[in-house]
């Protein structure tokens, strides 16, 4: 079964990369994070570093100086990406439903069906 994970923040969350760890023994499992415009994923978490076998899709991002935790998405890019989550996954989770990426992909997902 083919599983992407959609982690909201810059920092990986805890939940997320432990549920793709022990998942990745008997599935395919993806996670697709925000980095900051210009600069690499945030793996300064000892629960960042994932096993090799868990593809990581990312997307850059801005965020606003007020709100730290709420990457804005700033290219058409994430579109592409997301049509090929949507196309080669069986199950898309989200940590939550608050953040402005996951709202947009709430819209993408209507729209893509």
């Amino acid at each position: 079964m083919n599983i992407t994970y959609i982690n909201p923040t810059y920092l990986m969350r805890r939940p997320i990369s432990e549920l793709a760890e022990k998942l990745s023994a008997k599935h395919k499992i993806t996670i697709f994070i925000p980095r900051k415009i210009f600069k690499p994923i945030d793996n300064s978490l000892h629960h960042s570093k994932l096993p090799k076998k868990i593809k990581i899709i990312d997307y850059p991002t801005i965020s606003l100086p007020i709100i730290y935790e709420w990457p804005i998405p700033i290219s058409p890019i994430i579109f592409s990406k997301l049509y090929n989550i949507f196309k080669n996954n069986d199950i898309i989770h989200m940590w939550t439903y608050s953040y402005i990426v996951n709202f947009m992909i709430l819209i993408y997902a209507n729209i893509f069906k």
